[in-house]
């Protein structure tokens, strides 16, 4: 069996030399066809990784969590909304950077002022938090220890954006010993400055330990809220999970703000640039089957009487069809081998000229050779039958 399989690869390697030029542009037809398909292939894959890089840094890294109303009274939740490890509960999630609590308070509440005797200064806001809620807000506090703000017994500290600090007139510079702000009648002592963070609101306020915000006449967790920061394109993920882990016994009564997530709609960009591109590569994959299909017809009605000439002598129908077979299949792995080549080589070049990151599928050095196969073991199917047969007497008398 071996040696008759070997003996027709001869055969067909002889008939391929004979005929250079059809076999050439054969292979060239099957390797453009096969390397728009990887080229397809791969680059779709780029492409669409690189959509979802760009959906992924477009979605949201930040939302707060709420406390809900009640729907049934319109009644406020519970005063205890938050539970005191609520930093460390946010933080336990995936995707988790930082989160922390604040709680703003009403300027008639909170009265701040430099001194016991001074008047109060209007144009300065004062809010509670963790040093989680400054962690997510990116808040620079120059060193100063933040983490005094936390604790249900936090010390009567304080941090003091720049603005609030020139219109209180704190002295410039690291707050020394004595320093100090007045905040409903309790003293706050200053141990640092905010110069910079995402919210700007932080730069015009003196910011307290929550614990001691809530302690403020009208002030309640029904206020506060939870500053949450994820990795990038956590945001959507978090936000569906956040309030079980906040408030395992109650995640209804918290709610959490609308959050960009494009998670889905990056997955179906994806998948339509994949099936847009595999669609092109297996239409031109198609007219090459047939132009593939109509040179081996070709061959077999130009040696019409050498396949005579072979029945006459004793070889089967199955070994005359397969002499066309093996033809039609090394003529497609050899170009699909080509595609490959080639299609890689394109797939690199567009990545290189769009400066993406890329690395080859492995799959792709096998979806070549694979689809040139087949192309060429189908579009050989029936040239193989008419060629079998054949009867002897007639292809005898072709020429």
């Amino acid at each position: 069996m071996m040696l008759r399989l070997r003996d027709d690869v001869r055969d067909v390697l002889i008939e391929l030399s004979a005929r250079r030029a059809r076999a050439l542009l054969l292979l060239v037809s099957i390797a453009l066809s096969a390397g728009v398909l990887v080229a397809s292939y791969t680059v779709s894959i780029a492409a669409a990784r690189q959509v979802d890089a760009g959906f992924v840094a477009a979605g949201s890294t930040t939302f707060t969590v709420g406390a809900r109303a009640s729907e049934d009274n319109g009644e406020s939740a519970p005063m205890s909304v938050f539970p005191p490890d609520t930093e460390s509960r946010a933080q336990r999630v995936d995707l988790v950077r930082a989160a922390g609590r604040r709680v703003d308070i009403a300027r008639a509440e909170s009265r701040p002022r430099r001194g016991a005797a001074s008047p109060d200064i209007a144009e300065v806001d004062v809010l509670g938090a963790t040093s989680g809620y400054l962690a997510a807000d990116r808040a620079v506090t120059g060193g100063a220890p933040a983490w005094l703000l936390d604790g249900v017994r936090a010390p009567a500290v304080a941090l003091v954006g720049e603005r609030a600090a020139e219109r209180l007139g704190l002295p410039q510079g690291v707050p020394g010993p004595g320093v100090a702000v007045w905040v409903a009648d309790t003293r706050f002592s200053v141990i640092g400055r905010i110069t910079g963070s995402t919210d700007d609101t932080l730069a015009n306020a003196v910011v307290i330990p929550h614990s001691a915000a809530l302690a403020i006449d009208g002030v309640s967790d029904f206020q506060t809220v939870v500053l949450v920061r994820t990795d990038l394109g956590g945001g959507g993920p978090v936000s569906r999970v956040i309030r079980i882990a906040i408030r395992p016994d109650r995640p209804e009564s918290l709610a959490t703000s609308p959050v960009a997530d494009f998670s889905s709609l990056r997955q179906g960009v994806g998948s339509e640039l994949t099936r847009l591109t595999a669609a092109v590569g297996f239409l031109l994959l198609a007219v090459a089957t047939l132009l593939i299909a109509n040179a081996m017809i070709v061959s077999v009605v130009s040696r019409t009487a050498e396949i005579g000439l072979r029945r006459s002598m004793g070889a089967s129908q199955r070994g005359i069809a397969r002499i066309f077979f093996i033809e039609g299949g090394l003529l497609g792995v050899l170009g699909g081998l080509l595609g490959s080549a080639s299609g890689m080589a394109v797939s690199l070049a567009i990545a290189a000229m769009n400066r993406w990151d890329t690395t080859q599928p492995l799959l792709a050095v096998f979806v070549g050779p694979a689809v040139g196969l087949a192309a060429g073991l189908l579009a050989s199917a029936y040239p193989s039958w008419r060629a079998a047969t054949t009867l002897p007497a007639e292809a005898m008398r072709a020429d």
